[in-house]
């Protein structure tokens, strides 16, 4: 009968290839032996501990209860090779205990030989790691969520090392930069920067590693990316040190959208300033003309020697082209006062009807203008005093244009929800390289004194504010075609909602001024008047003067209404609601609280400000 190892009529007990039975007791690991057909001939202490049988109920039995419905044919399988006289050395599976759990364990089996050589069973060592492969598992887990999260980051990761050599990126660095990973992990991080960035990196990283002192880490900077087509773009950059592993971090994240954000801000804060500085300085040139006039006129009236009318003639074409100066200085501003600022939509052809033949007088008398609006169109999501100033703009430009006696047109068409209405000269045309700065700011090609640079620009700004775009065709010699295309307004037959717009009742004019510009360039309809009549306005921008305390408060307390006190009285109590702005402060800041204001006036309104 088969015994433990203690029992000395054991068959195997003088097999040298048997551990004595001390050692097998005193183990802590799992010491099995088989015979050959797999039943049990030794069951040490550890085995019993493991698996939760003791030694007389396990020797003598092949304990098939202990193998997972998985792993059923294994046992078989490694008998089998230990048999042929096969070592196998840590094979990590899974067992059964008595009362079924599982327990994951690493075995390593060997032969048990007789005298003479041949295999009579196997020894199979055993030991516990449960504990270790929950601990891998959480480990694999823990990593597989790390990756998942470095890989689905919007912003691109990259890990260097020491030498500069990248180690790793993300899905973002990929998308980013145009490389793929295996074009990057292992080239230096130098090959993403322009000059003279590139050339630099390597030195820097070598005074990092030798006085331990990296100032970039923990810091977050804009520099220039390089793209594998060549391409700069600028980005953010944030790197940190992960000191056990010696490898830097770096996050990088694309700022080409918020730069050009910032551009198109900071250049409609320079021409709102430079707007409301205009219009003032147009008003006061206007009002020191006018008694030069008047003392013209006067002269004029008096016989004067032929020498005379000569120096008068001259002073005439001074003071003209200072009226022509100080009418294009009011075009930086747009007009507040203008009975077209409430209507937030113009049908074309009854504009044309109205403003065509003011408009056709900024042309020289030589020049001849064809003008081509149909009148079936639907109206373009424009106010007319807008379209006016926009359109103003193109003739004085073709005027320029043209010959004493060339050609100039107006027309419109509507199409795919737009309207446009362009201005067509067979002048000078323009080269590739005038065309492409047309509309920036302050460009121009005129001589010094004949030009500001902004006509175009303050068409583009008027245009773009209201959603539209402006283009230009043009060859030098061929004329040029400037076309402004607006969205179409789709008339509702059943709306009867009166517009809602925003008033002005601010005593300042250039402040007055100076908030319908920043108002219109958020899409909003402004206009100045005495009072705010809350059945047509819901924006009131106004003096917070104690006549007006009252007013002011029942206005804001209606619904969708809101109230802009500027500058009011110490003392004065406002209700909440009612937003405050100082005169005197910077402009970012006036912009930012009528940015707010236009927030809660209309809140779906894309944001502008």
């Amino acid at each position: 009968m088969p015994t433990s190892p203690a029992d000395s009529s054991d068959p195997t007990r003088h097999d040298p290839s048997v551990a004595p039975a001390s050692i097998i007791e005193s183990s802590d690991h799992a010491i099995i032996g088989r015979s050959n057909d797999g039943t049990v001939t030794i069951w040490s202490r550890g085995a019993a501990r493991l698996f939760g049988i003791p030694a007389p109920e396990a020797i003598g039995r092949r304990l098939n209860m202990l193998l997972p419905e998985t792993h059923e044919d294994e046992p078989a399988e490694l008998l089998g090779r230990v048999a042929r006289g096969e070592y196998i050395e840590h094979l990590e599976t899974r067992r059964l205990t008595r009362d079924g759990a599982t327990v994951d364990v690493a075995l390593s089996l060997s032969p048990m030989l007789a005298p003479d050589g041949t295999v009579v069973g196997s020894l199979t060592i055993g030991r516990d790691i449960t504990d270790r492969k929950h601990a891998d598992r959480a480990l694999y887990e823990r990593e597989a969520r790390i990756r998942a999260i470095f890989d689905t980051a919007l912003d691109g990761i990259i890990t260097i090392n020491r030498r500069g050599l990248i180690e790793s990126v993300n899905g973002a660095t990929e998308r980013l930069f145009g490389y793929p990973a295996a074009d990057l992990i292992g080239n230096n991080v130098s090959m993403l920067m322009p000059s003279p960035y590139r050339e630099a990196h390597d030195g820097y990283l070598a005074r990092a590693a030798a006085t331990g002192h990296a100032p970039v880490v923990g810091m977050t900077r804009e520099v220039a990316g390089l793209r594998r087509d060549g391409t700069t773009f600028p980005m953010e950059l944030s790197v940190s040190e992960v000191d056990h592993m010696h490898i830097y971090v770096g996050v990088v994240r694309d700022i080409t959208s918020r730069k050009r954000a910032e551009e198109r801000l900071h250049k409609a804060d320079r021409l709102a300033s430079v707007g409301s500085l205009a219009a003032g300085l147009g008003h006061d040139i206007s009002n020191v003309l006018l008694p030069v006039r008047t003392h013209l006129a006067i002269i004029e009236s008096m016989d004067q020697p032929e020498a005379m009318r000569e120096h008068l003639d001259a002073i005439h074409r001074s003071v003209r082209y200072m009226l022509k100066l100080t009418g294009s200085l009011h075009l930086l501003a747009l007009d507040p006062d203008d009975p077209d600022a409430s209507a937030p939509t113009t049908d074309v052809a009854d504009w044309w009807d109205r403003h065509g033949p003011l408009l056709a007088q900024s042309l020289p008398s030589g020049v001849r203008l064809v003008a081509s609006i149909p009148h079936a169109m639907p109206e373009a999501a424009i106010a007319p005093h807008q379209l006016t100033q926009a359109v103003l703009n193109l003739l004085v430009n073709a005027s320029d244009a043209v010959s004493a006696s060339g050609t100039v047109r107006v027309w419109a068409d509507a199409a795919d929800g737009h309207v446009r209405v362009a201005v067509t000269d067979d002048g000078v045309g323009m080269t590739p390289e005038v065309r492409r700065h047309a509309l920036d700011a302050f460009f121009t090609t005129k001589k010094r004194g004949l030009g500001t640079g902004l006509g175009l620009s303050i068409v583009n700004g008027i245009v773009g504010g209201v959603g539209g775009t402006v283009s230009i065709e043009s060859e030098p010699g061929a004329g040029t075609t400037v076309v402004l295309e607006v969205p179409a307004v789709a008339h509702d037959p059943h709306a009867g909602r009166a517009v809602l717009d925003a008033v002005i009742t601010v005593a300042d004019d250039r402040f007055a001024g100076l908030v319908g510009v920043v108002l219109r360039a958020a899409g909003i309809t402004a206009r100045r008047a005495d009072e705010a009549d809350p059945a047509t306005t819901a924006l009131w921008i106004c003096d917070g003067t104690p006549a007006r305390a009252d007013a002011l408060a029942a206005f804001a307390a209606m619904p969708d209404h809101v109230v802009v006190c500027c500058d009011p009285t110490p003392g004065l109590a406002l209700p909440d609601r009612v937003l405050r702005i100082e005169k005197a402060a910077p402009f970012d800041t006036v912009r930012a609280r009528l940015g707010e204001a236009v927030d809660r006036f209309a809140p779906d309104r894309p944001a502008a400000l």
